[in-house]
């Protein structure tokens, strides 16, 4: 297929259509409806070590209760709600962090 010649109407639209693209994303990011990558890759590898920190603790807490436990049913019960509450202490700091850099 061969290329059509791009007229100065063309252009001019394409041109307009992309300010109109970067003016949006500018009063997004002003309004604070988008945040910049970094600083969301960031917020992602603080809860990611955050998420491993409390489940080692909380691990670490239910060892006896698991060393115990006598069935695999047992163990798969208390590893689910271990691994449930240190998700939920998870999400439950990160809000905090949310609003208090709000």
């Amino acid at each position: 297929m061969p290329d059509t010649p791009r007229t100065l109407e063309k252009v001019r639209m394409e041109l307009v259509e992309e300010q109109r693209i970067a003016a949006a994303q500018k009063n997004a990011v002003a309004a604070g409806e988008l945040a910049p990558v970094i600083a969301m890759e960031r917020l992602l590898t603080e809860a990611g070590r955050m998420f491993l920190s409390v489940v080692k603790a909380r691990l670490r807490g239910t060892a006896e209760k698991l060393a115990k436990a006598d069935s695999h049913r047992a163990v798969m019960t208390l590893l689910d709600s271990t691994i449930d509450k240190a998700g939920a202490e998870v999400a439950d700091r990160l809000e905090a962090l949310r609003q208090d850099s709000e």
